[in-house]
């Protein structure tokens, strides 16, 4: 059996055994999580995905990115020093998500 061969039972596995069904979208959410299995997985485990699984994880990564906006995480002293260590002082560092700068 090759690796991909593996890699392909492996996934069918976990996602027949270690998923629970959203009953109202038909999305599948990992069990353990609660998060909705990433399309890729569907793909490499030759399983086409439920018709709302794209939409249940469009709505999880919106759900996340607002949770990051509303609560960014705080620059402690550590991070700063390694962010200086980077990119010099001086310099002005940009959070994507969020678009907070911050000046080393």
């Amino acid at each position: 059996m090759t690796v991909l061969e593996q890699r392909r039972n492996d996934y069918q596995d976990k996602i027949l055994h270690e998923t629970r069904e959203d009953p109202e979208t038909g999305a599948l959410h990992w069990e353990a999580s609660g998060n909705p299995v990433p399309l890729d997985m569907f793909k490499t485990a030759w399983i086409e995905a439920p018709e709302g699984q794209a939409a249940a994880i469009a709505a999880k990564t919106a759900a996340f990115l607002a949770d990051y906006r509303a609560n960014p995480p705080k620059i402690d002293d550590e991070q700063m020093y390694e962010m200086r260590a980077a990119f010099g002082p001086g310099e002005t560092v940009v959070n994507v998500i969020t678009g907070e700068k911050t000046f080393l």
